[in-house]
């Protein structure tokens, strides 16, 4: 008689670890960190807006030696078909340039004069208290690791629901030696 016997390989793997939003943050910051100490602070970012509707703007953040130097705002909106006679009228959309004493004065438009560590401080804050009832929680890093952007939104509102943290930006890293 022959014995059949069988082996059962049993693996255990142990679960990975659940990664929370504010330590994939602070990996994220040592990432940033790295890179604009590899730029010496010099850096520009652009924080864009658009509605469902079409209208929109750009803020230009830039930076040099890790403070803002400058901040420039375009908004853009449906373009308005008028009679041949009335082109001269069409009014040119607003767009405006802070540097000096000026940054911060126009209060009432375009992202905040903030350097890419202060989106970071503000995304931790965010991250460290619960999301509000009927908001979504949204934190993304760019292709080298780095924040884009970390928010909470009302999922109660349709269109064009106004966001609470960092909004969505793009990074725009000069070229070493520049």
């Amino acid at each position: 008689m022959f014995a059949l016997f069988t082996f059962f390989a049993l693996t255990v793997r142990a679960a990975d670890p659940v990664i929370s939003d504010a330590d994939r943050l602070k990996q994220s910051l040592t990432i940033w960190e790295t890179l604009r100490d590899k730029h010496q602070g010099n850096y520009t970012y652009q924080v864009s807006h658009s509605s469902f509707i079409g209208a929109g703007s750009r803020t230009t953040i830039v930076v040099r030696e890790n403070k803002v130097v400058e901040r420039i705002y375009e908004k853009f909106g449906i373009p308005v078909l008028l009679p041949p006679d009335d082109e001269k009228k069409v009014p040119m959309p607003p767009k405006w340039k802070e540097t000096g004493k000026d940054l911060g004065s126009h209060s009432d438009e375009g992202a905040p004069v903030r350097t890419v560590d202060e989106l970071y401080k503000v995304a931790a804050d965010l991250l460290s208290k619960p999301v509000p009832e009927f908001h979504r929680q949204s934190l993304a890093f760019d292709d080298k690791g780095v924040i884009s952007h970390c928010f909470q939104v009302n999922t109660m509102i349709q269109d064009d629901a106004p966001i609470i943290g960092v909004a969505p930006f793009k990074l725009l890293m000069p070229p070493l030696g520049k």
